[in-house]
């Protein structure tokens, strides 16, 4: 049996290692490794160039603005992404959208969200609810046509530059943990979301806390069925912690530094 790439599969390698020589040209996407605004202008100039050449979303449906690429398409363009420190391809509230959002949900924000026109952040942690997801307290509360929310998130990645959040928040304090929660949609711009950047030992700011008071919400903008956000959530986190990319990017980084530890010269890529 040959587990070897097949010709097409290696084209598209090289198609991939061109374009990235020519538009992607930082260090790392791990905020903190630079002038952070300067690095955030040039992730989204790049976000754009791969939104043009239709690969921001390339494993999303035709229909949504993806390609529907294969898997090893999908994993060649990952690998690669991640050897050069590049940032990927986008994931987390698309694909929830496309499984549990209504047509009108989807009609409005999948296409900005492949054409790189809007930023998303998420919404789930808390101060006392960390690896106990379920334990949200942020309340949203039913008035009218409307939820007002309040309460706190804590680690937003990136909620200094988002456009819009998603976020996990409770509407049924009465029922088991698990099913009383909702989730929304909520346009950073909304009044009463203030945020309160987290700085790092080494200076960075990728992580925030995010406040709400008293922020208003149409009953519109949940995805899926009220008080079902669990199970949408656990949608969102299937596409969150996985991938070769991630492995490729640490792979690079453990090549620097044991070539820094022995006097040499910072290497570009080990194998996997």
């Amino acid at each position: 049996m040959d587990f070897g790439w097949d010709s097409a599969e290696l084209g598209f390698r090289e198609d991939v290692r061109a374009f990235l020589s020519e538009n992607w040209h930082g260090d790392s996407f791990e905020e903190g490794t630079a002038d952070e605004d300067a690095a955030w202008a040039q992730t989204r100039e790049y976000q754009k160039q791969l939104a043009e050449n239709n690969w921001l979303t390339m494993a999303w449906p035709e229909e949504y603005g993806g390609q529907a690429a294969s898997f090893m398409e999908q994993m060649i363009f990952a690998e690669e992404s991640g050897l050069v420190g590049a940032p990927g391809s986008q994931g987390l509230v698309g694909p929830t959208l496309m499984i549990h959002g209504s047509e009108e949900q989807k009609r409005e924000h999948l296409p900005k969200i492949a054409k790189a026109e809007t930023v998303w952040a998420q919404g789930y942690s808390e101060p006392g609810s960390g690896s106990d997801l379920a334990s949200v307290q942020t309340r949203a509360v039913r008035d009218g046509d409307d939820f007002v929310i309040n309460g706190q998130k804590i680690w937003t990645s990136g909620a200094q530059h988002a456009d819009w959040l998603h976020v996990l928040t409770r509407t049924d304090p009465e029922a088991p943990k698990h099913r009383g929660i909702s989730y929304f949609m909520v346009s950073m711009d909304t009044p009463g979301i203030s945020i309160r950047p987290l700085e790092q030992m080494h200076g960075a700011h990728g992580f925030n806390e995010t406040f709400f008071e008293d922020v208003r919400v149409p009953a519109t903008n949940i995805i899926g069925d009220e008080n079902r956000g669990w199970y949408v959530a656990t949608t969102t986190l299937d596409f969150e912690r996985s991938g070769v990319g991630r492995a490729a990017a640490v792979s690079q980084q453990l090549g620097k530094m044991l070539d820094y530890q022995r006097g040499g010269d910072a290497v570009r890529e080990i194998s996997l």
